[in-house]
């Protein structure tokens, strides 16, 4: 199943001109943003190697990537968005 994030950040990308505020998510970040946490920089070395694995075709592990990207900085947008991304092409939206 997906997380709330990954629905938020879902529905940002979907419908752009809709306001995130009730979104339940807390403080959005936009990629321009600069994240300020200390596994940031890791958390995107990782998010990395996960969208290889993904171009690959290699979906299990590219989400188990990302997935530890997300818990590495969980302020990483794009890191959810990635990941929301790998699942679909694995076909399993709805998963976590």
């Amino acid at each position: 199943m997906t997380t709330s994030h990954d629905r938020a950040v879902l529905n940002q990308i979907l419908n752009p001109l809709m306001p995130t505020t009730d979104s339940g998510v807390g403080e959005v970040h936009l990629e321009a943003d600069k994240v300020d946490h200390p596994g940031y920089i890791l958390s995107s070395q990782l998010e990395k190697e996960a969208v290889l694995l993904a171009e690959g075709m290699k979906l299990a592990d590219a989400i188990e990537k990302f997935s530890k990207a997300i818990q590495v900085c969980p302020l990483n947008p794009s890191a959810f968005n990635n990941r929301a991304q790998a699942y679909r092409l694995q076909n399993s939206p709805e998963s976590e």
